[in-house]
């Protein structure tokens, strides 16, 4: 395929900056499951062995270390010295998500086989780099993503799985154990073929070409990304620590409480559902007894349980489904089979998880912990966790006799999260930091001043929705305001916002709303008619149709909930009133991505963001002069809701939902949306590193909005944490940041 005069300059100065690295890509073995229980561990495990090691130094061939496997006189190569006198030099390495590598190496290599250390600072990463662009992570994806002429090796890529695990013993191979008193069950035997571990030694040689051409592709990590990526590898060798014991507890508790509600399920319905688990007989079960259950999903069945029309005997059947189905309960399992030696969690944070650079949980996962439902658990976590250590149920059912076990065990999970002996826990999170940076880069300074003077957003919105001053007081209120601050930032409409509403159980009666709305009540009421039926058109009306059809799946009945649908759109208006440089910014920001893209090279300022399209990539230039990037953007004709023809960009990208790399398209209240949380991570990018680098603190992982370190026990300040957290750079002057934090021996919420 030809290359363009600008893509050839851009991989040419790519070239340069990437030519100066070794890259490097082991290729393992060993009993140990690396899915479930993660690149630290498995090199710990005993049984782990690296197979073979392929290496590129920078203007020479790829070349390769291999084991030695006996039984097929094939000796071990000998030690890639020209690698160790580069690394001795001070030279880069890089591989493609070198965490595992540089887990192998330190563990491995360098505790079992004498290799040098690898320096932290040496090592680079092509996953990285290629997450920066939002291209797919996976080695054979963003090459695929960026038309590189290389491609995987399905042959080397099947041999590789078959060597790298177990095989069972032959059926001779038992009889002559058996015979020699060894039991074939604890002896770990290996697929191992001549013409195969050729083939896999080639696999990887290619892989490393691969790696090596993709770097190529792909501009460096800027200094300040290269600094937060390191700091992000240093905090997830240092990981988490687990407390081990109450997991174990928690797991033997979870099993107990499980077996015994399963049996009184059975006993409920008289054996016809055994467990909870068998979800197709439970729903037949529960449809014969006149209730029309669609399925067994969390919400599904607190939802049927409420209803008071259910039997006495199916609502104790839906709660004793929904308590043994709880998932959370599965993170404690997850926790013991990635523990580390020192009792650590490692590896749960993913740097540039998101395209806007947010970081992504890994492993447990600890951004979708649940949110707690026991108040006292959400007060004294400690307690929780200490009766959870004893394994004492009726501990437990005495201490919290409005919750089942499983519900404490869920609600507790967080506490199994602590700090090492000696330290302490220091927490901050952000307050409100979306809504913060939406106003500020919209230049919304009526807004930013309510942040500014210390009074509460939440309320001023509310105040625009009532028509008549908001306080904290006032819950209802407030909580509507909140939902909308939080909700219509970024171009959401009122049918959205309903739904949205309706997750936190939010429900207004005709006469609420009737009173809200008031004067306005028929104007509004005949937009969102005309949105759902149109007058004459009949392409509108198989729209109105469609949208209809959103309100069902989700159990609603348009009818009934017409007055909350102009409720909503009132809503929306009033906030995009109250707050007009918001839904200007959402304007500017789509009409400066489509001229960008129609006009290659020019940059185009929308407030304080600049696009520009350069080579394959449309260009989102933040504040802090971090690049978002979209791939291979497009412009093309779209019909506008209201059957306009209007312009839609898009571009290609990784589908949320899918995880297929396809094209995507987008609107200015998804690219405010963006933006606005890609700065967001930004400022916390930048605290993290404040943090890294102060004497006291040591990050261990951040959630969401959250920052969790670690200090010496009495060391650490919460006041100074938190001031450490809300300091803004030069760029984001104005910005009104505040965090709020608090310090302790385990995690909570």
């Amino acid at each position: 395929m030809k290359e363009t005069a600008e893509k050839t300059s851009a991989r040419t100065v790519a070239r340069r900056s990437s030519e100066d690295k070794a890259t490097i890509d082991f290729e393992t073995r060993s009993a140990c499951d690396l899915l479930k229980q993660g690149g630290w561990v498995y090199s710990e495990h005993e049984s782990t062995e690296a197979m073979c090691l392929a290496y590129k130094l920078p203007g020479q061939v790829t070349k390769l270390w291999h084991m030695a496997h006996p039984q097929h006189m094939i000796f071990e190569s000998p030690p890639p010295e020209e690698l160790f006198d580069w690394i001795a030099q001070g030279g880069l390495v890089e591989a493609h998500n070198a965490f595992f590598e540089r887990a192998i190496w330190a563990n491995v290599m360098h505790k079992r086989h004498g290799w040098p250390a690898m320096p932290h600072l040496q090592w680079r990463c092509s996953a990285a780099k290629a997450s920066t662009f939002a291209l797919p992570r996976a080695l054979d994806g963003a090459g695929a993503a960026l038309g590189l002429p290389v491609e995987k090796d399905q042959e080397g890529r099947r041999i590789m799985l078959k060597l790298s695990k177990p095989r069972k013993p032959r059926k001779a191979e038992r009889a002559e154990m058996a015979a020699q008193g060894i039991n074939p069950d604890e002896v770990i035997l290996w697929h191992e073929d001549e013409e195969d571990l050729e083939k896999l030694w080639s696999y990887c040689m290619t892989d490393v070409d691969a790696e090596h051409e993709l770097s190529l592709s792909l501009r460096d990590l800027t200094p300040f990304e290269l600094e937060l990526w390191q700091m992000d590898q240093e905090m997830n060798e240092r990981g988490v620590h687990c407390d081990v014991r109450m997991a174990r507890e928690a797991l033997r508790l979870a099993k107990a409480q499980s077996y015994k509600l399963n049996a009184e399920l059975s006993d409920l319905t008289a054996g016809e559902v055994k467990t909870a688990s068998s979800r197709m007989a439970f729903v037949d079960w529960v449809n014969r007894q006149d209730v029309p259950l669609p399925d067994t999903q969390g919400p599904t069945l607190e939802e049927f349980a409420a209803k008071e029309d259910v039997p006495d005997t199916v609502r104790a059947a839906l709660k004793i489904v929904k308590d043994v189905n709880r998932t959370s309960i599965r993170k404690y399992d997850a926790m013991l089979k990635r523990a580390a030696s020192d009792d650590t969690l490692k590896d749960t944070m993913m740097y540039h998880g998101a395209s806007t650079g947010r970081w992504a949980g890994k492993g447990v996962q600890p951004h979708n912990f649940p949110r707690g439902t026991i108040k006292d658990i959400a007060k004294d976590i400690d307690t929780a966790c200490e009766a959870i250590r004893t394994g004492d149920r009726t501990w437990i059912e005495l201490l919290y006799g409005g919750g089942s076990v499983l519900e404490v065990l869920s609600c507790a999970l967080r506490g199994a999260l602590t700090a090492r002996q000696g330290k302490e826990l220091v927490v901050a999170d952000y307050s409100a930091i979306e809504a913060r940076v939406v106003f500020w880069l919209a230049g919304a300074e009526q807004a930013l001043d309510v942040f500014r003077k210390g009074e509460d957003i939440y309320c001023d919105m509310a105040s625009g929705i009532y028509g008549y001053a908001v306080n904290k007081a006032m819950a209802e209120e407030r909580q509507m305001g909140k939902q909308s601050i939080l909700g219509l930032g970024f171009g959401m409409g009122f049918l959205t916002f309903l739904l949205t509403c309706r997750k936190y159980d939010i429900v207004f009666s005709p006469e609420q709303a009737r009173k809200i709305v008031g004067s306005a009540w028929k104007e509004v009421q005949d937009r969102v008619v005309a949105y759902f039926h149109g007058k004459d058109d009949l392409e509108r009306k198989g729209v109105g149709v469609t949208r209809k059809k959103r309100l069902i799946k989700e159990g609603l009945d348009y009818d009934e909930v017409l007055h909350e649908l102009v409720l909503m759109q009132f809503i929306v208006d009033r906030y995009r009133s109250r707050y007009p440089e918001v839904a200007q910014m959402w304007k500017d920001l789509e009409q400066g991505a489509l001229m960008a893209t129609q006009n290659r090279g020019r940059v185009v300022k929308t407030g304080k963001i600049e696009w520009k399209l350069t080579g394959r990539f449309l260009h989102a230039k933040l504040p802090s002069g971090r690049l978002l990037s979209y791939c291979d953007p497009k412009v093309v004709k779209k019909k506008t809701p209201w059957g306009a023809e209007g312009q839609e960009l898009t571009f290609m990208g990784v589908d949320p939902y899918s995880k297929k790399w396809t094209r995507l398209g987008t609107y200015g209240g998804m690219l405010c949306e963006n933006v606005v949380q890609a700065t967001a991570r930004d400022l916390m990018a930048a605290a993290m590193l404040r943090v890294h680098k102060h004497p006291i603190y040591d990050m261990v992982m951040s959630v969401h909005d959250e920052l969790v370190a670690e200090a010496d026990l009495g060391a650490g300040d919460v006041g100074e944490f938190e001031e450490l957290i809300s300091m803004t750079p030069p760029w984001a002057q104005g910005c009104p940041v505040t965090a709020e934090g608090w310090k302790g021996l385990r995690y909570r919420k």
